[in-house]
């Protein structure tokens, strides 16, 4: 987690710009006036804090999403973009088994970022219902794309449901990702065949309420949890207490803190989920 500004810092014009712009393309607006309404749930004395995790949130943007493609693309043993120097097929999949999932829109993401959005590329990518067509072999790689691994439990279940079968055969399977945390890629690595290449890694220093997170002291950490049991009682760490504060242009992973994408009676989010 990066460092906060120092306590005390002014919440003033130029430092609601810079939240303002850094969360500009976030599928709902993020505004002066919507940064204003959440940082007035918070009581006075807690402003501070408040305005101290705005500066901290790990915001990806649309061309942060492709860089970090381009990473994990870069760090694939094998792969090259000329055929000739490639071992057997390259096969690209979204990690989805519904449509209108978060990795439809990746694998977009992925192909602009990566230079194969021509239709001469069109080979390389194929839906998971082609997997079996494909007739892949002991030489060759199938990558599928997602956007993040928080615990690894919705990669496994999916793992589990759509796609151990179908890649039985195949002589490499990553699962490609934007970002994941260091928790989640070892359960994907240790539950399914695949081996999980992200553009970043998440460790315990990423968790909020971690001991490891020292760029906020104890007593921040005691007032942001009051805050978010009143967004989330019964998760008020994020989903399986992962406490992190991420969120991706397209959406907010529910292992974020509440606090921030939570809409209930009682709290506002500043990145919703839903709608």
């Amino acid at each position: 987690m990066k460092a906060p500004q120092p306590v005390g810092t002014p919440i003033n014009a130029q430092r609601r710009r810079r939240w303002t712009n850094n969360f500009a393309t976030y599928r709902h607006q993020v505004s002066e006036q919507t940064v204003s309404d959440w940082l007035d749930q918070f009581s006075n004395d807690h402003r501070d804090v408040a305005a101290r995790l705005l500066d901290v949130v790990d915001f990806y943007s649309v061309d942060r999403i492709s860089g970090a493609f381009r990473t994990a693309l870069a760090a694939l043993p094998d792969w090259h973009k000329d055929h000739r120097k490639r071992k057997g097929k390259w096969r690209f999949a979204g990690l989805s088994h519904s449509a209108g999932e978060s990795a439809d829109a990746m694998m977009h993401r992925f192909r602009i970022a990566s230079g194969l959005d021509g239709r001469k590329w069109d080979d390389l990518f194929i839906h998971p219902s082609q997997i079996l067509t494909e007739k892949l072999g002991a030489d060759d790689t199938l990558v599928l794309i997602d956007d993040f691994v928080g615990t690894g439990n919705s990669v496994c279940s999916a793992w589990d449901k759509s796609f151990s079968e179908l890649v039985f055969d195949i002589g490499k399977v990553y699962l490609m990702v934007v970002a994941a945390t260091k928790v989640g890629r070892l359960k994907v690595e240790n539950e399914t065949s695949m081996t999980c290449v992200a553009g970043q890694e998440l460790t315990g220093a990423d968790n909020f309420f971690a001991a490891q997170c020292g760029v906020f002291s104890n007593d921040e950490k005691a007032a942001v949890m009051v805050y978010c049991q009143k967004a989330n009682k019964k998760e008020p760490k994020g989903y399986k207490d992962c406490g992190l504060v991420l969120a991706f242009q397209h959406r907010c992973p529910n292992n974020t803190l509440p606090i921030f994408h939570m809409n209930t009676n009682r709290w506002t989010g500043l990145f919703p989920r839903h709608g």
